[in-house]
């Protein structure tokens, strides 16, 4: 098991957000977390990330790397005014990661985008920016990836690419997956 969350719980003041939440992920398993905008789901993804901390229940990531969980939460945050090179470059450094241009052009096939792009992200259609971000959660090379809400606002030819790209990276990566949709 790359990820296995039991009872976890949260509330902001009054409200309780998350309820005796329990969850497993393992190796090339995609699973699926659906509910309706204001169910938790980015507050359950935000603790599993390390993001937030639960108000109760146990959370168990057993792994020997130092950065077993890649994702993106909601929207990926992109620097609009650099290139998808530089975008990944800065990530990389932020994190204390070595990357070369062997690197990112992995990377860019990785996740179906051409790494002979060289202009601004901002120019990126959304599908394009969502695969840039799950470049961007990759580059630790995570035992488990979490994508929260990764199809919200593409079309159906770009929700096809992208859940394909998802299955390639379980299945030939052995990457689990964890997803929320509503």
């Amino acid at each position: 098991m790359i990820l296995s969350a039991r009872e976890i719980c949260k509330a902001y003041g009054q409200r309780q957000v998350l309820k005796r939440v329990s969850l497993d992920c393992d190796k090339g398993e995609i699973c699926g977390l659906i509910g309706p905008n204001g169910a938790g789901k980015s507050t359950l993804f935000r603790i599993l990330l390390g993001l937030i901390r639960q108000d109760s229940g146990v959370l168990s990531i057993p792994s020997d790397t130092a950065k077993p969980l890649g994702g993106i939460i909601e929207k990926p945050a992109l620097y609009g005014y650099l290139s998808a090179y530089e975008n990944l470059k800065v990530f990389a450094w932020v994190q204390g990661l070595p990357f070369s241009t062997s690197d990112y052009r992995k990377m860019m096939v990785q996740v179906g985008l051409d790494p002979e792009r060289r202009d601004p992200v901002r120019n990126y259609s959304m599908g394009m920016k969502q695969r840039l971000g799950l470049a961007i959660a990759l580059l630790n090379q995570p035992e488990c990836v979490i994508l929260d809400e990764p199809f919200s606002g593409l079309d159906p030819i770009g929700i096809r690419s992208l859940q394909e790209q998802i299955r390639i990276l379980a299945r030939e990566h052995g990457i689990g997956i964890l997803i929320s949709s509503h």
